[in-house]
């Protein structure tokens, strides 16, 4: 097969470098080693090469050559790949197209694709009311809102990461006859592969953060006001901040800190001290990758995530795989990767005393900690991405398979094309 896939985000991209991008990576660079050529196409930023070859894929950055050289800020870049990705799609060979939706950036690759070629939309998430809840009623709240149930509908296949997102799309999503959805998750890494079954070391008195700074879907703001009210239960437990976004989220975080009281200290893993001296502290970690990860999340008490919507973050697998509870929201997407069946303790999204309540509870009681961490490893097992590309593999060749032309009609085009 040749694959493009379409996907704003990329793992070096600083202003995301989210869970999509991994999948994309780990995905594709296992269907390249099956003898598949893949191409993506993924959005451009400042010191990024406009191609280059990643594990057998290769990486091009669309507005990486625009006018006034690479985008400056976050928006252009967005702009940028909009507009470009889409009018490549006439231009680059293919038999199938994966549009990793979002309707913030879309690519309309339904209507802009080959002829011939199959379209497939990869959901990673569904924003739904919260982009009005986000960015407000202006422009950037409302056309997503709007947009996006619009446009999914265009696409008769659908491959999701989460059975909430397949169930929350079931309920509106109407495509042509033979349409289907398809639940593929995520995996971890291949550095939380290495540490798999391995003991864990000792538990630092610290509750992590990892993940993309963004405020409003993460929950930020509530995680501050959970710790501060749980941290004076709490004395020497520090809350740690892992994660990379753009200046106004960061911004942002740190102005709500600064509201509820909290002692913020920018450190590495040099610098953090041992306890956190003279009451609550959050730290800073900066973005964390491979097995600077993986120590991080083996320390931790456990992994706080406070989100407001997800699909499947991996995140919260790669805690299990470490044998860390996951202390998080009871919405779609937290639930499936962190179900209170394994190592998930799942709360009321937007309550910060109902977190801040299982924060101190799941803080002081270690053998909860370790039963959950237990019942997580276990559950993670059966997720590997070879296991998961295999699958992504077999749709897409089912869809192909769909998609190509009956004889009759190829005929049909033979006999009434031009002479």
């Amino acid at each position: 097969m040749r694959i493009l896939h379409l996907i704003y985000d990329d793992i070096g991209n600083p202003w995301l470098g989210g869970g999509g991008a991994v999948r994309t990576l780990e995905i594709n660079r296992r269907l390249a080693a099956r003898g598949h050529q893949v191409i993506v196409l993924c959005g451009a930023y400042p010191g990024a090469p406009p191609s280059a070859p990643r594990d057998g894929v290769l990486y091009l950055r669309v507005g990486a050559r625009g006018w006034g050289g690479p985008p400056r800020s976050y928006l252009s870049s967005r702009l940028r790949y909009a507009w470009g990705a889409g009018a490549l799609l006439k231009d680059l060979g293919y038999d199938i197209v994966v549009e990793d939706f979002s309707p913030y950036s879309p690519v309309f690759a339904p209507w802009r694709a080959r002829r011939g070629a199959a379209v497939v939309a990869s959901v990673q998430n569904l924003s739904g009311a919260h982009a009005v809840r986000k960015y407000g009623r202006g422009p950037r709240g409302l056309l997503p809102r709007l947009l996006e149930r619009l446009l999914l509908r265009r696409f008769s296949n659908v491959v999701t990461v989460s059975q909430g997102i397949a169930d929350e799309m079931q309920a509106w999503w109407q495509p042509g006859r033979g349409g289907r959805i398809t639940v593929i998750p995520n995996s971890a890494g291949p550095a939380f592969a290495a540490v798999a079954g391995t003991p864990a070391p000792p538990e630092a008195p610290v509750i992590l953060f990892l993940g993309r700074i963004d405020p409003y879907q993460k929950g930020l703001d509530t995680l501050l006001q959970a710790y501060a009210l749980a941290a004076p239960r709490m004395p020497g437990v520090r809350l740690e901040l892992a994660g990379t976004g753009t200046p106004e989220a960061v911004r942002q975080v740190r102005a709500w800190a600064t509201e509820q009281h909290l002692a913020v200290l920018d450190a590495d893993t040099d610098t953090v001290p041992a306890e956190a001296p003279g009451g609550p502290l959050v730290v800073w970690r900066g973005k964390l990758e491979g097995a600077d990860a993986v120590a991080a999340l083996r320390r931790c008490l456990f992994l706080a995530m406070p989100s407001r919507y997800e699909a499947w973050p991996i995140t919260a697998l790669e805690a299990a795989v470490c044998g860390r509870p996951v202390l998080g929201t009871d919405v779609t997407g937290v639930r499936d990767a962190a179900p209170s069946t394994a190592h998930g303790r799942l709360v009321p999204p937007d309550d910060p005393a109902a977190f801040a309540e299982a924060m101190v509870a799941l803080a002081g009681d270690a053998g909860l900690r370790h039963a959950l961490g237990a019942r997580g490893r276990a559950w993670a097992a059966a997720f590997t991405w070879d296991r998961l590309a295999a699958q992504q593999e077999r749709f897409y060749q089912e869809v192909l398979a769909a998609t190509a032309p009956s004889p009759a009609a190829t005929r049909e085009d033979r006999d009434t094309g031009p002479a």
